[in-house]
């Protein structure tokens, strides 16, 4: 067995707050969540109550031929939320509980122990369902573009088969019709489409308490699925407007049973909101489109200033507020203001060009590494053109601490833990790790400013601002 020496670890998350009558529910969501998928090892569960905090103790007991586990947990409940981790067990499985603990309180810090359920209704629209998939998704709202870049790649290779050398010239040909038209492109595979007449968006919003919303789903499915079409056909084009007591009046003839949950109908003007952060960013208004997707993402391209197209998704619209909404726009208009599309298709277009002298000179295994040296260095670059954009954001809204909010829910709604490594600066992703835009984001609401009056120099020195302190700091 690999026996480590007893260890622990004692903290308390001082921006976490609960109302006193909020115990019992984030009780009964910590036990849901982070105790019983752990019940087969736990012995001595203990739960004490007072007036003034609930408290957890437990140990927690696992040996096998590899590692031995056995530590004791103790969790405070008041109006904040306190652990105490000891004993013994291989540190990685330390930073990984305390990893889970954050993941698992800041995600109650967001949904206050409710999941939720959202429908999208979009000014002179006909009902559209809500897909886990964009329409036409070529990756661009995912997480990485490894797909299209493979795709490009396999494209090289089949011309390059037809024409030979003359290959080069056919694929950049091609990559500057696509860039040119990739503004139409984006904005034709949008679900809707923004425009002068129709630029208002409603999200509604059932929260069911977390551990009922299996039951509320199962039970409710089929007047689920005809709910939007009725709240269009007797609310809006009536009225012209969506109202909560609208809804909720609906969902009551319909007998949805909530188990306690809550209606939310979150009206949002798109066109207005670009309109203005364009103003301050000083860059003409692109067009708009959205994705009806529970995907939070965002996304802007264009060849230039006036040809340009932004995309947001209804993933990220359902859980940001104005402001969060705003800097979110900041950023992807700020990739159009500096021409980071450009700078990335001839940074792209330069490397490939080198590839393919490579492959003419050395068709061996050194025209492989080449190609994934050179996909990592297009990767890279791409992540400063992120933090630029980051900084075009911060320099022109002022809202560090907000932006720094709304990546926190990105985060917590892709996927969580996020461990720090200094070789996520190397992946296949155009975006630096997510922790280290909170923490930049953190650091310029404490500065108040900027540095560099040069966004480029100061997206450069965060960048390797933030390699380093990977490289070198292997805490959480």
């Amino acid at each position: 067995m690999l026996l480590e020496k007893r260890k622990m670890i004692e903290e308390e998350l001082k921006d976490f707050f609960l109302a006193s009558e909020e115990r019992e529910t984030f009780l009964n969501y910590f036990l849901h969540f982070f105790v019983k998928p752990r019940m087969r090892n736990i012995k001595d569960l203990k739960i004490e109550r007072n007036n003034e905090e609930v408290l957890v103790g437990l140990k927690y007991l696992l040996i096998n031929v590899a590692t031995e586990i056995e530590i004791n947990m103790q969790f405070s409940i008041t109006n904040k939320f306190r652990y105490r981790v000891s004993g013994i067990a291989p540190s990685r499985y330390f930073e990984k509980l305390k990893r889970e603990l954050y993941a698992l309180i800041y995600n109650y810090r967001f949904t206050r122990g409710k999941r939720s359920l959202y429908l999208s209704l979009f000014e002179g629209s006909k009902s559209s369902p809500e897909t886990s998939k964009p329409p036409g998704s070529y990756g661009m709202y995912s997480k990485n573009l490894v797909g299209i870049y493979m795709t490009i790649f396999g494209l090289f290779f089949f011309l390059f088969y037809l024409l030979g050398f003359y290959a080069l010239v056919a694929l950049l040909l091609i990559q500057f019709f696509l860039f040119y038209s990739s503004d139409k492109s984006l904005f034709n595979l949008s679900t809707w489409k923004v425009t002068q007449e129709n630029k208002r968006l409603w999200i509604l919003k059932i929260a069911v308490p977390m551990e009922k919303f299996r039951d509320f789903y199962q039970q409710n499915f089929p007047k689920l699925k005809t709910l939007k079409e009725e709240i269009i056909n007797r609310v809006y084009t009536p009225k012209g407007e969506i109202s909560k007591e609208d809804v909720s009046e609906i969902i009551k003839e319909k007998e949805i049973n909530l188990y306690g949950g809550e209606v939310e109908v979150k009206p949002i003007n798109i066109l207005d909101v670009v309109k203005g952060v364009s103003s301050k960013l000083k860059v003409k208004t692109p067009k708009i489109g959205l994705i009806n997707t529970p995907l939070p993402n965002a996304a802007a391209t264009g060849p230039s200033q006036h040809k340009s197209t932004i995309v947001i998704t209804t993933g990220l619209l359902s859980f940001s507020d104005e402001e969060e909404l705003e800097n979110i726009v900041a950023h992807e208009l700020g990739h159009i203001k500096n021409k980071d599309p450009l700078s990335l298709l001839l940074l792209s277009l330069f490397v490939e060009s080198l590839r393919l002298i490579v492959f003419f000179t050395y068709f061996s295994i050194i025209a492989f590494m080449y190609f994934f040296l050179g996909v990592t260095l297009v990767y890279f670059f791409a992540k400063i053109f992120e933090i630029r954009a980051d900084l075009e954001a911060i320099k022109h809204l002022k809202q560090p601490k907000t932006f720094a909010n709304i990546l926190r829910k990105i985060m917590f709604r892709t996927g969580f833990p996020y461990r720090k490594s200094f070789l996520a600066w190397f992946n296949w992703d155009p975006h630096p790790p997510i922790y280290f835009r909170i923490k930049m984001m953190e650091e310029f609401a404490r500065k108040k400013e900027i540095e560099e009056k040069n966004s480029t120099i100061q997206a450069f020195k965060e960048l390797f601002k933030g390699f380093f302190a990977d490289l070198f700091d292997k805490t959480f």
